[in-house]
């Protein structure tokens, strides 16, 4: 069994000397700079999360990766999570494969379906859709990950897709992990589409994105299967199911993080 660690963020916006938030672009560089110090230090994966909010304001997260992915080397970068509900499944997919193109074999994405209803109305969708948009975007993206050419159709998509080509293409197809759990509005049950073949990851927790959060460890295991494919899963307690590990000293990013334990049976 081998072992993987890395760690996520949602950016953290700097404050001023009289407690008002100083400029978000300063976030952004920050991040960055936090996946040459993942990398250096010897971490195995860095994460970019997706949140709207001034204190937190890394609202895309495939432009992160694209842009790690041409200052990094070795480690594995990803989403976590793409709020794909209020995304275009097609754009993401063609954002992921360019970094892909840059970085072959490091990249992966977590779609999810967002940590509260912001997005919603910020890009003018309808909350009453929340579970068909997630089921039928997550189906065209899986979809676009399996085919060059594509013939598709969904409730999500006023024309349908007739052999559309889908290009830039990753050397292998991207890891999909399903992302599930929020909180309010967003407490529901995934609507994944049966037989999918992608992984479930759960976050540590469903705080509220006004609190904050502190490093806590988790587990991903990739070869553990359910029904609907293999198991990705993160805890917060420090002892695993199948082995105690002790808590690391991380380096002081300026950033909020997430310590996730990866765990994948040989």
């Amino acid at each position: 069994m081998s072992l993987e660690l890395g760690v996520y963020s949602f950016g953290n916006t700097p404050r001023s000397s009289d407690g008002s938030y100083g400029p978000t672009a300063q976030a952004i560089r920050n991040v960055l700079e936090a996946v040459k110090l993942a990398e250096d230090v010897g971490l195995d994966f860095f994460g970019f999360g997706e949140h709207h909010t001034r204190s937190m304001p890394l609202s895309s997260p495939t432009s992160l990766v694209t842009a790690a992915a041409a200052s990094t080397e070795r480690i594995k970068l990803g989403t976590t999570v793409t709020v794909l509900s209020t995304d275009e499944p097609l754009r993401v997919f063609q954002q992921l494969a360019t970094a892909a193109a840059i970085a072959p074999g490091r990249i992966e994405t977590v779609a999810g379906r967002g940590s509260s209803a912001i997005t919603f109305p910020l890009f003018d969708y309808d909350e009453r859709d929340y579970d068909m948009l997630y089921a039928s975007e997550l189906e065209l993206l899986l979809a676009a990950n399996a085919s060059e050419q594509l013939t598709w159709s969904g409730p999500h998509r006023r024309r349908p897709l007739q052999d559309a080509l889908i290009v830039p293409r990753p050397e292998q197809p991207l890891k999909i992990w399903l992302g599930s759990r929020g909180t309010g509005a967003c407490r529901r049950r995934p609507a994944w589409p049966r037989r999918s073949g992608s992984g479930l990851r759960l976050p540590p927790s469903g705080r509220s994105t006004r609190r904050p959060s502190r490093p806590r460890l988790g587990t991903r295991r990739s070869r553990v299967r359910t029904r609907r494919g293999p198991l990705r899963r993160s805890c917060r307690s420090r002892t695993c199911r199948r082995r105690r590990i002790r808590r690391p000293t991380l380096p002081r990013t300026g950033s909020r993080s997430t310590v996730e334990v990866v765990l994948d049976s040989a």
